[in-house]
Order: C-alpha cells, then structure tokens, then sequence
C-alpha cells in the first residue's frame, strides 16, 4: 500500500457515527478513520482517496447503502464493504453479500462484533493489496528485465520474443536440446494476449505413433477398444491459449497430413467423431531436427513446414553463450 489506507464510516445518524469512529480509532492506530453522513459524501471521497474499508448503513436517504456497495466495487473492487442496519434481516444480509458486501452487522452494534469484523476485513485488504504487490514485481521481473540470462545473444533473441508475443502467428522454434526453446515458448505466452489462458505443452517425441492421433484432437466413446468415454484432446483443452508442440521434427506422416489440415482450418474431428469443432489456439512447434534436411529425405512436409514457420526464433546453445552460465547456476 503506497499510502495509508483510509477506514471510511457512513451514516446519516451524527451520533452513532463518531460513536463508531471513536470506537475504530482506540484499534486500528495504522489506519486513517473517517466519518461521513450521506453516501454523496462517501463517492466524492472515494473518488480521491484509497478506502480499504467502508461501513455503511443500509438505509439512508436519496442513496441507500445497497446503491453505495454497487458503486464503490464499481469505483474500488478492493475495498471491504460491511454492512450496516438496524433492521435485520436475512434477505438483507443474502442481497449485501451477493452484491460483493464483505461481512453484514446489525445494530446495535457491539463492539467485539465489530472489531471481529473490521479485523477479518484489514487483514483481507492487505492481503490483497500485497499479492497485488508482488504480482506486480513478478510481471515486471519476468516480462521485462528476463533474468534467464545476460548475453548480448540472448538479449538479441529475448527482444525477437517480445515482438513475436504481441502477434498470434504460428511460431517455430529452433535449436539444440537443452538451449531453452521451451522456456522461450512459454515466455511468447506470457506476453501475449493469450496469457490469461491456459498454456498446454506436449512432446511429440514421447507419444507412440498410434496415440498421437488421440492426444491431439481427442476421440469419442468407443472410437477405439478401451476408449470408454469421450475424451478432449491437447488443442481442445488449449482453446483460448497456447499449445506448445515439442519435438515437432519426430511426428509421423500421417499426423503431419492431420496437423497440417489443422493449421489451414483450424478444425479439430475427435477420433471416431463425424463433427468437427471450431478451436481457436496458438500453435508454438519446436524442435532440435533440421526440418529443411528432413523436407529433402521426404520424412517431413514442405507445406507443413511452411505453416508452422511463419515466424521463427532459433535459440543459441550455451557453448555460444557463455555470459549465461552465472546467471542460469
């Protein structure tokens, strides 16, 4: 929290109100604690000032206390509203904490009740507001300043990333195993405009032949012996975000043909299925093979090459690198 937090009490009920003020101050030393009389006062405050707690009664004239949550989660999606009223009621109550309210008291209001409360509310604030904190320095720690490594190769390949990120282009991703080409994969992700989505990574290599099929694209129930329910494959369960194929060179023939249909239709048929599905991913192919030579022996496809090399990175190894070393250990 970059400024002290402000405890902002409103009630229309001059009394109660610096009853409550006064009472909150002799707690909570580390917050500022203040009073208004209308929810008028409470906006134009809010506006202005970081408010992590706001008491409101429920019932005051011309905007309710139910209006003010609204606006101030509107305003302030942090702030720990509590309600406040004379007139209980569960459907109140039910109708302030599904509005977003964060707890609900009644009056009168005892003073351990209301210190419960208002305790459990800071302690949500600035639990809050530090993840807020920290997410904010591992974002910036991650995505700007990559502490992978320290060389000018890797700045050079580094800043390709960032450029590629901001695109949804299909990207292949060259270099010798061991050289970081996963990790500059899921580094384009995290940049880019899918990051909020689930990225799935799955190496080619590791999968026999006859269940690659239906690892990629799924199959129905009873497509196959065994297959005793329906099963989403990798590109469906990567709808929205990010799929990383790795070991690109080693698929067979026949998933080249499948991947290839994929790529220009961008059409996933499960196994044993005569629908075909709409699927909106990134395709991120990487691979330690020299793809150009396996086009030349025909163990690989042109035109699938061609798809999957719209923009390309190829990772150094670390022997050309070596500034890396300290930073990495």
């Amino acid at each position: 929290m970059d400024k002290t937090p402000l405890i902002l009490v409103v009630d229309d009920d001059s009394d109660f109100l610096k009853g409550i003020v006064r009472t909150l101050e002799s707690r909570f030393k580390n917050f500022s604690i203040r009073g208004v009389n209308s929810s008028e006062k409470a906006l134009q405050i809010l506006e202005k000032e970081n408010i992590g707690i706001l008491l409101t009664d429920l019932r005051m004239p011309e905007i309710s206390g139910m209006e003010l949550l609204e606006k101030t989660l509107e305003i302030s999606p942090d702030t720990c509203v509590v309600m406040i009223t004379g007139y209980a009621s569960v459907e109140n109550a039910v109708a302030a904490l599904k509005k977003g309210a964060w707890d609900f008291i009644t009056k009168p209001v005892e003073r351990d009740e209301l210190f419960h409360t208002v305790d459990k509310a800071v302690q949500h604030y600035v639990l809050a507001c530090e993840n807020a904190r920290l997410q904010g320095i591992v974002e910036s720690f991650s995505y700007r300043e990559n502490p992978s490594f320290s060389s000018s190769t890797m700045k050079l390949v580094w800043e390709k990333a960032k450029a590629i990120a901001v695109t949804d282009y299909t990207v292949l991703i060259t270099g010798e195993s061991g050289s970081g080409k996963e990790h500059i994969a899921r580094e384009i992700h995290k940049l880019s405009k899918r990051k909020a989505d689930l990225c799935h990574s799955i190496n080619c290599a590791a999968i026999p032949d006859q269940l690659m099929e239906s690892e990629l694209f799924g199959h129905v129930k009873g497509a196959f012996t065994g297959a005793d329910r329906d099963r989403r494959g990798f590109f469906m369960a990567a709808h929205k975000g990010t799929l990383i194929l790795d070991e690109i060179g080693d698929i067979s023939p026949a998933i080249q043909v499948k991947l290839l249909k994929f790529l220009e239709d961008r059409e996933v048929k499960p196994v044993g299925s005569s629908v075909s599905k709409k699927v909106d991913v990134r395709i991120i192919a990487l691979t330690n093979s020299n793809l150009e030579k396996k086009i030349e022996d025909k163990s690989f496809r042109e035109d699938l090459y061609y798809r999957l090399n719209v923009l390309s990175i190829k990772v150094p190894p670390l022997r050309e690198r070596k500034d890396d070393i300290p930073v990495l250990t």
